[in-house]
């Protein structure tokens, strides 16, 4: 989506930030309890980090190489995975707390203080950044042995097993205590030590591993043996369930009723229901020449939606679905403005605007009240800061920017329609890929923020960006997308403090890594 009525083609992590946000206000409006960080979790833990069609992912440019965390991050979002992930890594207040001790405030409680209104001290040892509870571990210049704890809460079935399972970096050791964790009805959070230790010091470079738990529900596999080395048809049915039998403890028995298919006339191999364990024993035997999972596969599409898992063209159960395309959630963006005429934001057959909302329409150049419906339900524009920068005015004549909430240069239209524009039916490129345009929470409400400007500097202040984070908690948002950064990320630049403060406030940030890349430490927007 451009700024005007027409359709075009944008890049980059500003557009992937507003795909993340509507998935986040799809899972929130299915999980209203469940905390920002608690999405982030389930987001990323879920995530996968090989292409949809089985194969790696590629780095960008000329010279493709297979790419690494640095590269995807958690990976390519899987929705409906993230809509049941199982177990989470939650975090609240005394975590951020926690945080903010570790990284030089421990003699500054005061500013801690006044961040949280709540009086606070900072433990007389301080509490090691490592043991920040998100779904990731980083141990910078590991030497001999680091332990980190971490916490998950259970928000699958009340009573369910989950065993660790490590893939350990190069050179390192990895021990995972308890290595299994017994949820019930009681019992729904449990905390586990990591210790990774290595006889050598590492020299430059990273070196990557996982951690993933199971909870032993057996899901289905194929397990491709190769070429038969039996003519007839029933040895090989046979010898998969010999095979199969000694992974399940023995039994034949067992073995045929988990195989759904035995592949035994143009090649050998089975089809099966296996936990994860199980599965990993099976890719170790000598016959077997790789363990597949059973994938979904689908037409090849242009759509970022359907390419998610989150089509809206037939009745099948997904997250957009389920959770009614978003409806009475609330997603804040703060860009360059919107084009309130586009379709994307035609509120037909949307309902009243949630009573819980505080927002306004603030009016300025080529827009006023009118320009807000039911699903544009507030829209305000900060320039104050950039102004006092600039000490110029805003160019505004020739349509070269409005002051006002409209967007002149179309990169927040784009993010917006992106996350929650409506279904606009036969939609095509010139022509090209015609189908319906829509965003990830076609029925969640949008509320604009704009802070950036089309400048010689073509920047966004940030004490505007502030701001506008102050708003849009006041306003009561339920998501934000946030497509900017800074050009060097700071512990505690605008964003992060205004991210913090919305985080506490029960609202989850979606931003941008930015697109410098695509060497490591050139993500943007590290504060967690």
């Amino acid at each position: 989506m451009d700024a005007f009525d027409g359709f075009a083609l944008k890049s980059g992590t500003s557009l992937s930030c507003p795909h993340v946000a509507g998935i986040a206000v799809l899972l929130k409006s299915l999980h209203p309890s469940w905390s920002p960080a608690a999405i982030r979790s389930a987001l990323t833990t879920t995530a996968s980090t090989i292409d949809p069609s089985g194969e790696p992912i590629f780095t960008m440019g000329d010279a493709q190489t297979v790419a690494g965390p640095f590269d995807y991050g958690g990976g390519i979002v899987i929705p409906n995975r993230a809509a049941d992930p199982g177990l989470i890594y939650d975090m609240g207040m005394t975590d951020s707390v926690d945080y903010l001790c570790s990284i030089g405030y421990k003699y500054n409680s005061s500013a801690i203080s006044a961040l949280t209104l709540q009086s606070t001290v900072c433990p007389s040892k301080s509490p090691s950044i490592l043991d920040l509870n998100l779904p990731s571990i980083t141990v910078p210049n590991l030497g001999a042995s680091v332990t980190v704890t971490r916490t998950v809460t259970n928000v699958g079935p009340v009573d369910s097993t989950y065993i660790a399972s490590v893939e350990s970096p190069l050179g390192v050791q990895v021990a995972v205590r308890p290595q299994m964790l017994v949820f019930n009805s009681t019992v729904k959070k449990l905390s586990f030590t990591v210790t990774l230790s290595s006889s050598h010091k590492s020299v430059g470079g990273y070196y990557i591993g996982s951690l993933s738990w199971s909870d032993g529900i057996r899901v289905s596999y194929i397990v491709y043996m190769g070429e038969r080395k039996h003519s007839d048809p029933s040895l090989v049915v046979d010898s998969h369930h010999t095979i199969l039998a000694t992974v399940l403890g023995g039994s034949k028995q067992e073995a045929a009723e988990s195989i759904f298919y035995s592949y035994k006339h143009g090649f050998s191999g089975f089809a099966a229901r296996l936990t994860d364990s199980h599965a990993e024993m099976m890719a170790e035997m000598p016959d077997v020449v790789d363990v597949i999972p059973n994938d979904l596969v689908k037409l090849h599409t242009t759509r970022s939606w359907d390419y998610l898992g989150l089509s809206s063209s037939h009745a099948a159960s997904n997250l957009l679905t389920e959770s009614n395309m978003g409806d009475k959630a609330i997603i804040g963006v703060i860009d360059s403005g919107i084009w309130p005429e586009s379709k994307s934001f035609d509120d037909k057959g949307m309902g009243p605007i949630p009573t819980r909302w505080k927002g306004a329409c603030v009016g300025g150049d080529r827009f006023n009240s009118t320009n807000c419906n039911r699903k544009l339900i507030g829209a305000r524009w900060f320039v104050k800061g950039l102004l006092e920068i600039i000490k110029e005015p805003i160019n505004t004549t020739a349509g070269m920017e409005y002051l006002s909430p409209r967007d002149a240069g179309g990169h927040g239209t784009h993010t917006s329609s992106t996350a929650a524009g409506s279904l606009v039916h036969n939609v095509s490129y010139k022509g090209l890929a015609l189908g319906t345009a829509r965003g990830g929470a076609p029925r969640a409400r949008l509320a604009m923020y704009k802070v950036c400007w089309e400048t010689d500097l073509g920047d966004c202040s940030s004490a505007d960006i502030l701001k506008a984070f102050d708003e849009a908690i006041h306003d009561g948002v339920d998501v934000l997308s946030v497509s900017l950064g800074l050009g060097v990320p700071y512990l505690l630049d605008v964003i992060a403090v205004g991210s913090l403060h919305a985080v506490l406030k029960g609202i989850t940030v979606v931003c941008s890594a930015g697109n410098r890349g695509p060497t490591s430490q050139t993500v943007g927007n590290v504060a967690p």
